[in-house]
């Protein structure tokens, strides 16, 4: 019996509902077409999804007093003032910014203002901008707010990875970035550094990765304080992921933040990346103005959940 479920379009900013149809391969329709699988109908409606993903940073946002209301026009272009690198920069960069596989973009600390898709305003809230504490190497846009990004900026504290990552920092000190190549001793570590493919292992790895690993007098870890005129190399892995368990499937009317992350994982440009970056300018306003360059890009592993295993971040 065709079970019809109705559930809120995950988070598009209109709010507006839609029901689909939870069915099976064997439920079939009057006349014996068969009913198309949440799978399909998921696939039909990616495009708009996607878009509603990528207007995260741009949804109500929630004072301390609870009520919402949504970013100004005077707001969204202060926010789209101070995510322009100064034009000093961008003319003292503009033959490292020539080369292939490089950029430069601003990032603000996050006070751990910004949540559910609401930005709480107050205390150390007022400096904090929307948006931009979060980066994406490989979409070279700025993160979401739902975990999707490479390295974040945590106050004084770069942390690197988002959702399902393994990301591994380390300071190499005041180098250029024209002195970091493949042949530099932390790029070759972290290069033959082997991701877990089993979730259960990748979560000790996790750990490991988290209180730091010490090599050649070096420091590998999730987090490194941030520091001008300091250079830093990023692996950045973003898993895919495979589930074993053929009888766990997410419930559409029933999701929960952590199940609509997987729900959408593998529609993300999941990269296993090596990045070298560096801080060029620490400003009044708070923000850190960054160069970077890409050493490596390859298709990401796919961690692996056996049939007893949670769902679950590593």
């Amino acid at each position: 019996m065709l079970k019809s479920v109705c559930f809120a379009g995950f988070i598009l900013v209109s709010l507006n509902y839609f029901c689909l149809a939870q069915t099976s391969d064997d439920t079939f329709r009057p006349g014996g077409q068969r009913a198309p699988t949440v799978r399909e109908l998921q696939e039909i409606d990616f495009a708009n999804r996607r878009r509603a993903l990528e207007s995260l940073n741009s949804l109500p946002r929630e004072r301390v007093t609870k009520r919402t209301k949504p970013l100004t026009k005077a707001e969204r272009k202060r926010i789209e003032e101070l995510k322009t690198p100064s034009a000093i920069d961008l003319e003292l960069y503009k033959d490292f910014l020539r080369q292939p596989k490089t950029g430069i973009f601003r990032i603000f600390p996050n006070f751990d203002c910004e949540s559910n898709n609401l930005v709480k305003i107050g205390n150390e809230c007022e400096k904090f901008v929307s948006g931009l504490w979060s980066y994406s190497f490989s979409e070279k846009t700025y993160g979401l707010s739902s975990g999707f990004y490479d390295l974040r900026f945590d106050d004084n504290i770069f942390v690197g990875g988002g959702f399902l990552n393994q990301g591994v920092l380390v300071s190499v000190g005041d180098l250029s970035l024209d002195s970091i190549t493949n042949e530099n001793e932390s790029v070759k570590f972290l290069n033959e550094y082997n991701p877990e493919t089993d979730y259960k292992k990748a979560v000790e790895q996790s750990a490991k990765i988290k209180k730091g690993i010490s090599f050649e007098n070096k420091n590998y870890s999730k987090t490194v304080r941030a520091m001008e005129n300091n250079t830093y190399i990023l692996r950045s892995i973003s898993y895919r992921y495979k589930d074993l368990n053929k009888k766990r499937s997410l419930q559409l009317h029933n999701l929960t933040d952590e199940d609509r992350r997987f729900l959408f994982i593998n529609e993300f440009k999941r990269r296993d990346l090596i990045v070298a970056f560096r801080v060029i300018r620490k400003s009044d306003d708070g923000g850190l103005t960054i160069i970077w360059k890409e050493l490596k890009s390859e298709k990401s592993p796919i961690l692996v959940y056996q049939p007893d295993d949670k769902l679950s971040e590593i």
